[in-house]
């Protein structure tokens, strides 16, 4: 483009509006159609334009490919935005960080851990119920085949993963993790399903005998990455965060478990970078739930074929990804928030309702609250100690004193005793349900 060229495009209202628009925020193609376009050139033309000066104006994403191509994204008002609100709802310190380290927020931790364990499994392709996979992980069952072993692993390795925060980024990390993962599991004999997701990152899937000659080359650029060695200064921590994940879930460099290794890996990145709480966050299973079509705008910006256009028109550009990336963590924040607020709101409600039994401790007040909420609950002695990191012992005793009371049944299946509801419980019920019908006229009234 010769320089009269560029002084006429700069001169176009147009033009110079279509730039101050992607300044903003990301556009998708039917928006950039809907705008006015410029003298004097085709809407390919202009949109070739745009990428260059996005391009030149971005912020590159320094993990190349396998055909050594660099990603970037422009740094939007909206994003800037949506990352601030991330970042502030999930540094160290903030009321969710609290809630979440306090010990009535270890059921969120609990819930937050199974969900990301199913959906990031989903991501690699494993062929897993989610039902049974809930009810081995929430009860502490015994795993009968690899595929459940794996799962039991990633739990374990997650509540590891802190453990790790002075350690670099490194191959020997990754497959630190990785071993975690696949203790006493194998590989071979886990159930697969061809993925029936995963476009995130790219609008194709990498060629997978390339992935895995370069497997080792990945491994280093990511991990440099994660360290900020290749990192540009100008990258968004938190974005930073999500892309250690993805690459780790597109490039596959570990194998079956990639996304598993990535999951973690991205919640070691939170933890050493501040971010505790986004660590903890479900983000595979929002991403699957974007993909099924079941988060779409205006919640976010793109729905997948909105998304894929813009992939393919600018496979290099990772704006629309970022953008998008960052608004479903906003989902995810969001639910967690609704999870909290209900909760905090049942804590009061049960509160009123064993004001009669003072004796009652904050654990068994969880299992009550759970078991009012579940007519089905389970509860099993080495699951609550787990839950709550306590001694066997201590666990025993919360759940024998409940049933002295009357509020749960205990019951033998083969050699292990397990607790269900009692009979008491129905009477919290009504009390809960007379307390609920006495407050809605005021409800109302408000």
């Amino acid at each position: 483009m010769n320089d009269d060229t560029c002084t006429t495009l700069l001169a176009d209202d147009a033009f110079r509006s279509f730039v101050n628009v992607i300044g903003k925020r990301c556009l998708t193609w039917e928006e950039f159609l809907a705008l006015p376009q410029p003298r004097d050139m085709s809407p390919l033309q202009t949109w070739g334009v745009l990428n260059d000066l996005s391009r030149c104006l971005g912020v590159p994403i320094n993990i190349p490919d396998l055909e050594d191509n660099t990603y970037f994204y422009r740094r939007t008002h909206e994003l800037n935005t949506t990352t601030e609100l991330i970042a502030c709802a999930c540094r160290a310190g903030s009321r969710l960080d609290t809630v979440m380290n306090a010990a009535a927020g270890k059921q969120f931790l609990t819930a937050s851990k199974i969900e990301e364990t199913l959906a990031a499994a989903q991501l690699d392709g494993l062929a897993i119920s989610e039902e049974d996979a809930k009810v081995l992980l929430r009860l502490d069952r015994t795993p009968q085949d690899d595929t459940a072993r794996l799962l039991v692993n990633i739990r374990d390795a997650f509540d590891h993963v802190p453990d790790l925060v002075e350690e670099r980024f490194s191959l020997d990390l990754l497959h630190h993790l990785r071993d975690l993962i696949l203790k006493d599991v194998d590989p071979g004999a886990l159930r697969r399903q061809t993925p029936s997701v995963g476009i995130l990152l790219g609008a194709a899937s990498p060629d997978e005998r390339k992935s895995r000659l370069l497997a080792g080359q990945q491994i280093e650029r990511i991990t440099a990455y994660a360290n900020g060695e290749t990192a540009d200064p100008h990258d968004i921590p938190v974005l930073r965060s999500i892309v250690i994940s993805d690459a780790m879930r597109y490039y596959s460099p570990l194998g079956p478990v990639s996304s598993q290794v990535g999951r973690l890996a991205e919640r070691l990145y939170a933890i050493k970078n501040g971010f505790p709480v986004l660590g903890l966050l479900p983000l595979s299973r929002v991403k699957i739930d974007w993909e099924k079509g079941l988060i779409a705008p205006p919640r976010v910006s793109f729905d997948r074929n909105m998304y894929v256009t813009l992939r393919e028109r600018s496979p290099f550009d990772s704006t629309a990804h970022q953008t998008l990336a960052a608004q479903l963590t906003l989902v995810a924040l969001g639910n967690l928030e609704k999870h909290i607020d209900g909760w905090e709101k049942q804590d009061e409600e049960m509160r009123l309702i064993l004001h009669r039994d003072p004796l009652l401790n904050h654990r068994q007040r969880t299992i009550l609250a759970r078991a009012l909420r579940n007519p089905e609950a389970e509860f099993r002695i080495r699951y609550h100690q787990m839950n709550h990191n306590i001694h066997y012992t201590t666990a025993r005793r919360d759940l024998l004193e409940l049933q002295e009371k009357g509020y749960l049944s205990m019951v033998q299946r083969g050699k292990a005793f397990m607790f269900l509801r009692g009979p008491k419980l129905r009477e919290l019920e009504r009390a809960r349900a007379a307390n609920a019908t006495a407050r809605a006229p005021a409800s109302l009234a408000r």
